[in-house]
């Protein structure tokens, strides 16, 4: 297949492109409804909450820490929290809102 030209697009429809591409699973969007009711989640926290493989669950959270939507950050035990990274999050609104706005 063919990879895109990208150069042919904005930065706003690269990086539109990327978060809904992020925002385009159900278990992400779980995890980010999760940490938005609680604000910082660990990561066995996020594990327990979502019937999902190890695994699996550390691709999603890797995905949207890719995108910024998530941030990592140490708890006061030590372990990983997780934490929504709220100008992403505006961001993504934005730009998604601004495509779909009639």
């Amino acid at each position: 297949m063919a990879r895109a030209k990208v150069y042919r697009f904005s930065d706003d429809e690269q990086r539109g492109a990327l978060m809904a591409r992020a925002l385009g699973h159900p278990a992400r969007i779980r995890i980010l409804e999760a940490i938005r009711e609680r604000r910082v989640m660990s990561y066995n926290e996020i594990v327990r909450l979502i019937p999902l493989a190890r695994g699996t669950m550390s691709q999603h959270i890797a995905q949207l820490n890719r995108v910024d939507l998530i941030t990592a950050e140490e708890l006061s035990d030590g372990r990983t929290g997780y934490a929504l990274n709220n100008w992403a999050v505006e961001e993504a609104y934005t730009l998604i809102s601004g495509v779909l706005a009639a």
